[in-house]
């Protein structure tokens, strides 16, 4: 157990992964339920756009070997020239996959809600059946 005023490693790590709460049901636009969720997601937000990058910036050679295969160069291993354009697919690509999770939090936080609310009824309804009157 942790001692008082000392949170475990566990406790710590279970706060980092929980699903950002937000009220999706309170009227709010889709505009505004993307910008909480960004406020509220802003650490996986950015590991989201640190690995479009990366993964971007690692494929982008291989790409453009296959590429060069495809158009019959006689020297396509050849490594000048091999990350340009990198930057505009960088530029383009990295907002793209923070589009991408941020549409996904949203969704997922909504379908948490709904699927709490669902298995409430739900629970209080079936408890409701097997209960014995007085």
């Amino acid at each position: 157990t942790a001692e008082a005023g000392h949170e475990s490693v566990g406790d710590e790590i279970g706060r980092e992964n929980a699903t950002p709460s937000f009220d999706a049901t309170a009227g709010a636009s889709p505009l505004q339920m993307f910008w909480n969720a960004v406020v509220n997601s802003r650490r996986h937000l950015v590991a989201a756009a640190v690995a479009r990058g990366t993964s971007m910036f690692l494929t982008y050679p291989l790409d453009t070997i296959k590429t060069r295969i495809q158009m019959g160069q006689s020297n396509a291993l050849r490594m000048d020239g091999i990350l340009s354009g990198v930057a505009g697919s960088l530029l383009g690509q990295i907002p793209y996959g923070v589009l991408t999770f941020g549409s996904y939090e949203i969704y997922k936080s909504m379908l948490i809600e709904k699927a709490s609310t669902v298995l409430n009824i739900t629970n209080a309804t079936s408890s409701s059946q097997y209960a014995t009157p007085p």
